[in-house]
């Protein structure tokens, strides 16, 4: 599957940002990804990259809940979608769109406003906070 081995080296030798995400309905992950990938084909020409592997194994799975959570790092996030336990992976979006340094920006938005964040910090694969 495209980006694993890329998010594992991320996790051993980097800093990153992982946010834990939420367990939604398979429907709805579908629907909401369709969409946004048919948006960059059509509309952006964003260079979100892993959408047809992704809208494939999500039609395949044959769970009804979806975990999908988010690594970030230095340069790239990957929203990684997995069964409800984690133990199946069924597929990893790449975007250059979002790195670190904007997500602890939105993270300390979030946090002045008094919402609490599910941001979890790593260096090098040790939790940093």
């Amino acid at each position: 599957m495209r980006f694993v081995e890329e998010c594992l080296k991320h996790i051993a030798e980097d800093n990153i940002i992982f946010h834990e995400g939420s367990l939604i309905d398979k429907a709805r992950v579908l629907e909401t990804y369709k969409d946004r990938y048919e948006v960059q084909q059509n509309v952006t020409n964003a260079i979100v990259l892993g959408y047809e592997e992704l809208l494939e194994n999500i039609l395949r799975f044959r769970g009804n809940k979806i975990h999908v959570m988010t690594l970030i790092t230095e340069t790239n996030s990957y929203i990684i979608f997995t069964d409800s336990l984690s133990k199946c992976l069924i597929g990893v979006l790449k975007s250059p769109y979002s790195n670190i340094e904007k997500a602890i920006d939105v993270e300390k938005k979030l946090i002045s406003q008094g919402i609490p964040t599910n941001y979890f910090k790593y260096c090098k694969g040790i939790r940093s906070n």
